[in-house]
């Protein structure tokens, strides 16, 4: 029994390879040619895998450069930064310097106008001390018995040994000889001394205008001297004894 049961399997298994003996010659042939189609495919996906790998690749080394380009744009920015401040640092000591230079030199333009106006108050002084000095020399001498000049070159002579055309007229003592109306009456009074008549005379703006081409202001007066000579009038300016003929007498 046992027997005819092993032959009864052996012939369902016989059959059963001849059934599927095509079923498998038909799948292996199915699947060759299912792997000769699937190798393009394969190859395509190696190639973009390829070229995926490539992209990755110039990701990577483009953000490695960009960290480097910003890391080298940040440096020269703060260098640049540094050197603003070092600028600005530069220009605020230069101005510092400049302005304590100017407010120095402010200070001492100050002091020097200071000194200037003190000297100014004490030569005023010193004139009006003077001119009060030489009217009260005038107001004694004026009764002098003078003589008007025989001619041009008596007076000539008397201008060109005079000394009152200097500015400083050394006597006993220094005189500051500054102002028009101290050498008119010095030179008068000097030709006083001499018994020669040599009168101060006072010119207006105008007449000051007609006789030197020149302007003074319209609340000023000028003081020269006037001396007559034979019928003529000479006017002598005795700051240069500048003299010229100013009238004639009839």
């Amino acid at each position: 029994m046992k027997l005819l049961t092993n032959k009864i399997t052996t012939i369902i298994l016989a059959v059963l390879c001849l059934v599927m003996l095509p079923v498998i010659i038909v799948l292996g042939g199915n699947a060759s040619s299912a792997g000769e189609k699937l190798e393009p495919v394969i190859a395509e996906l190696d190639h973009t895998k390829g070229l995926l790998e490539y992209e990755k690749g110039l990701v990577a080394w483009y953000k490695e450069s960009q960290q480097d380009y910003y890391a080298k744009m940040g440096a020269m920015v703060q260098e640049l930064n540094n050197r603003i401040a070092g600028l600005q640092q530069e220009k605020t000591s230069a101005y510092q310097v400049s302005l304590e230079t100017y407010n120095s030199q402010v200070a001492a333009y100050n002091a020097l106008l200071a000194e200037r106006d003190d000297l100014s108050g004490k030569l005023t002084e010193a004139l009006v001390r003077g001119q009060e000095v030489k009217v009260v020399e005038v107001e004694k001498r004026v009764l002098v018995d003078t003589k008007n000049w025989v001619s041009v070159a008596e007076l000539e002579e008397f201008l060109d040994n005079d000394d009152t055309d200097e500015v400083l007229v050394f006597t006993a003592n220094a005189t500051f000889n500054s102002s028009c109306e101290d050498r008119a009456f010095r030179l008068r009074r000097r030709a006083f001394d001499i018994g020669k008549r040599l009168e101060m005379e006072v010119l207006t703006p105008a007449e000051y205008k007609e006789w030197y081409g020149d302007t003074i202001a319209s609340n000023r007066l000028h003081a020269i001297c006037k001396a007559v000579v034979g019928n003529d009038v000479w006017y002598i300016e005795p700051a240069d004894d500048r003299h010229w003929i100013g009238a004639y007498l009839d």
